[in-house]
């Protein structure tokens, strides 16, 4: 697989895409410079860009053709975890509860279960880590997994940071 390295930034050739796109590790789609045929037999040059992404139910999405002109849309958090941590059937989970941050370090597979519960840490129970869960009514925090609820922000954070570890 084709690398390149900018700055702190790396960039990977997309699979099924070689030559054509590739994909970063903070989430950036780029079309790479090339030549095609145009259906009038005339040599048409693609020059290199970074694509803009487009929304969908608040993810960033890109459009990409293949060879064969055939399109077809990725979630752009999916391509950077395929490319730089592999394939899985498990869901991404944005760390930090922002959609559009598809940096690598912001990314993790998780299960349907996980995927629920982080998915509040952007609604009613955010609090600052992603483990740790205020709840407003009760004024009580709670830790992913973990049954007893905390009177203490700072109390739940270092539950969660024994069970878990930091920040993940």
């Amino acid at each position: 697989m084709f690398m390149i390295s900018l700055g702190m930034e790396i960039f990977k050739d997309i699979t099924g895409y070689e030559g054509i796109y590739q994909v970063s590790n903070f989430g950036n789609i780029k079309s790479l410079k090339r030549v095609i045929m145009r259906s009038d037999n005339r040599p048409r040059t693609i020059p290199e860009k970074i694509k803009v992404a487009t929304e969908d139910h608040g993810y960033k999405k890109v459009g990409l053709h293949d060879k064969d002109g055939i399109a077809r849309t990725y979630t752009i958090h999916r391509l950077v975890m395929k490319m730089f941590v592999g394939d899985s059937p498990l869901y991404v989970d944005h760390i930090d509860g922002n959609k559009w941050n598809n940096r690598l370090d912001n990314l993790r597979y998780v299960t349907n279960s996980e995927n629920l519960t982080f998915r509040n840490t952007d609604t009613q129970f955010k609090s600052g880590h992603p483990y740790v869960y205020h709840d407003k009514k009760r004024n009580e925090y709670r830790v992913y997994k973990y049954g007893p609820r905390l009177k203490t922000f700072e109390e739940a954070k270092a539950k969660a940071i024994c069970l878990y570890g930091p920040r993940q």
